[in-house]
């Protein structure tokens, strides 16, 4: 499917289906406040200029099976509008590109091989991973309340936080940790290991072991750590470091 350069389409059935997307002009997800889903088992090409979006009450759904390559705007974080995306692919899927916003709100994890995250995305809701590999060079932010969670451990290239996370499962960053605002907590009610293999920099917000009732965490870091907040209780702990 071809979204021409000047075209603003809309998707108003349920259950739209196609094999690869590419666009130029605008799609839209959603219309009149009822919920709508698409299904692409390809690739999702947006050109410099196009736009994929969403509209509604924030029930719809977007299921990628291929490659999300973003050079226009990838908005699925607009209000109350959002939608949810699943990347389920059978082979690596990719998240590349250079357009200037690609914003999600939830992502859920069902793909078969990695998913490699090469550019920088916004995450306004939960990470569900189930149990899928995640590798590239590319940084992960999340900006809202957000869960990570999935049955076994997950992972980021980089990691930015500015809103309020909740780690409820073992979690990876391959690459440097950084926590400018909001709280990120590493315990809830068990015990959970965040590893970090670069640098971790706090310039705001506070890093919380203690957001549980029980159970002992660890962080382990294997670069730097910078913490240039003046508030003592910006780095709380019980667990080890």
């Amino acid at each position: 499917v071809v979204i021409p350069a000047t075209f603003t389409s809309v998707i108003n059935v349920d259950n739209a289906v196609c094999k690869s997307l590419n666009i130029i002009g605008t799609l839209t997800i959603g219309d009149s406040d009822t919920d709508r889903s698409l299904t692409v088992s390809g690739n999702v090409t947006i050109n410099g200029g196009g736009v994929l979006q969403t509209v509604g009450n924030g029930g719809n759904t977007l299921l990628i099976g291929g490659n999300l390559v973003n050079d226009g705007t990838f908005d699925m974080n607009v209000g109350g509008a959002d939608a949810e995306v699943t990347f389920n692919g059978v082979l690596t899927q990719t998240i590349s590109g250079t357009g200037t916003t690609t914003d999600f709100n939830s992502i859920t994890l069902t793909n078969a091989f990695p998913l490699v995250i090469n550019r920088g995305i916004t995450v306004d809701g939960n990470w569900i991973n189930n149990g899928k590999s995640v590798s590239g060079s590319g940084l992960v932010t999340f900006t809202g309340n957000s869960i990570i969670s999935g049955p076994s451990v997950t992972a980021f290239p980089n990691l930015t936080i500015t809103g309020t996370v909740l780690q409820g499962v073992n979690t990876t960053v391959s690459g440097n940790f950084t926590l400018n605002s909001g709280t990120y907590r590493v315990n809830y009610a068990t015990s959970y290991t965040l590893t970090i293999g670069g640098n971790y920099n706090q310039t705001g917000g506070v890093f919380d072991f203690n957001a549980g009732t029980s159970g002992v965490s660890t962080l382990n870091l294997a670069g730097n750590f910078s913490n240039s907040v003046a508030t003592a209780d910006s780095f709380s702990t019980i667990g080890s470091v």
